[in-house]
């Protein structure tokens, strides 16, 4: 087995938590390797000293007023909302408007000036017989106001 899975082992090897199986196979890699023996020996001296540090109480009354704070204290969701209201607040929200009508005025143009520029260089590939068909065209669609006045008369 290799160091690595060795030394996630020694919690369990601490506890006496490893089976049989598990405790004969960290015993034999802990003989044979001087690294994981050494870190073992440090592992236990830390735990050794916490032991024998002994427990820490609180202060009197640091219960009550820890979940007093918990619960007045404003959620990390509500922080979040709050972030985000003093974005749009209305003195900021008129820039946003602003940035987003010019963005859309800007690409309206952009593409207005593209589609004239595409008709204009249509109409230059024209050939003779597709003016011919341009100007029919034109005759054809004014037909109807034609029709209309000869009926007028």
């Amino acid at each position: 087995m290799d160091c690595k899975r060795i030394k996630k082992m020694f919690s369990s090897y601490i506890d006496k938590e490893l089976t049989k199986h598990e405790e004969d196979i960290f015993n034999r890699h802990i003989s044979s390797c001087q690294e994981c023996r050494k870190s073992l020996r440090e592992y236990e001296k830390s735990w050794e000293m916490l032991s024998a540090w002994g427990g820490i109480s609180p202060s009197p009354g640091y219960e009550s007023r820890f979940w007093t704070r918990l619960t007045t204290e404003p959620k990390l969701r509500e922080k979040f909302y709050g972030k985000v209201m003093d974005i749009i607040r209305p003195k900021r929200l008129v820039y946003v408007f602003t940035t987003a009508l010019l963005l859309f005025l800007l690409i309206n143009a952009g593409m207005y000036k593209y589609n004239e520029l595409q008709a204009r260089n249509m109409l230059i590939n024209l050939d003779e017989e597709e003016w011919g068909m341009l100007e029919d065209y034109d005759l054809l669609a004014h037909l109807d106001t034609l029709n209309g006045t000869e009926k007028i008369q």
